[in-house]
Formats: structure tokens, sequence, C-alpha cells
């Protein structure tokens, strides 16, 4: 089953800000942009000019696709 979720990386010692239930918050609404600067849209092709980009998280999260 596949979901149509946007994926976001962040830097290992930047972790991101998140909402009181534990949720990332809403990245297309530029208030919450400002909490996170630090994260990057998987699809966003800034991520091409970083040189090595390794994912980490839990099976299933996504990291394949």
């Amino acid at each position: 089953m596949r979901y149509p979720w946007k994926r976001y990386a962040y830097p290992v010692d930047k972790p991101p800000g998140l909402s009181d239930e534990g949720f990332l918050l809403d990245q297309d609404r530029p208030l919450f942009k400002v909490a996170n600067p630090q994260l990057v849209s998987l699809q966003d092709p800034e991520l091409d000019k970083i040189p090595c980009v390794i994912l980490l998280g839990e099976p299933g999260a996504g990291k394949t696709d």
C-alpha cells in the first residue's frame, strides 16, 4: 500500500519541531515552515547538490521510495 505523504529529511544534529501530539508541523503553512527551516522535502532538487544523503528510520517509514 502506498500513501501520498510528503517525506522530509533533516540533519541528525537538528531534530525537527513537532506538535504536542508528536506529528511534524504542516510544512505547507508558512508559519510552520519557519519552525522547521532545516527540513528538506525528499522531492526537493536541493538534495541533488548534497554529495551524500543517508536516510535513517524505522522499517516501513518510506526510505526506499
